[in-house]
């Protein structure tokens, strides 16, 4: 189940739902993948100037982090979905993790 409040993004990849969250490993992970800054693909993500090759380790880094297994991980590149579900999944991590305002705790 997705907690709003840190972040997380229910993203439905395939027909499962995987949890999407963008933690400080993540985006590490995402550096190490492409060999760029974080805040330099997330400006060319904004552009739609992304690779697949970037747009795969940023589902997979994100779903790592939000729980997924290793056989989900291993499926996310299959979703019948294809780019235009893993684009939206990753820029609502992405929304969601740099939201200037987060929901309150109640």
């Amino acid at each position: 189940m997705a907690n709003k409040v840190r972040g997380d993004v229910v993203a439905k990849l395939g027909g499962e739902d995987l949890v999407f969250l963008a933690t400080l490993n993540a985006l590490a992970e995402i550096e190490d993948a492409t060999g760029k800054a974080f805040p330099v693909m997330a400006a060319e993500m904004s552009g739609s100037n992304i690779s697949v090759k970037t747009l795969l380790a940023c589902a997979v880094a994100f779903a790592r982090a939000g729980g997924a297994t290793d056989e989900q991980l291993a499926k996310i590149g299959d979703a019948q979905g294809g780019i235009p579900e893993l684009a939206a999944a990753v820029a609502g991590c992405i929304s969601a993790a740099f939201a200037s305002e987060k929901p309150e705790k109640n």
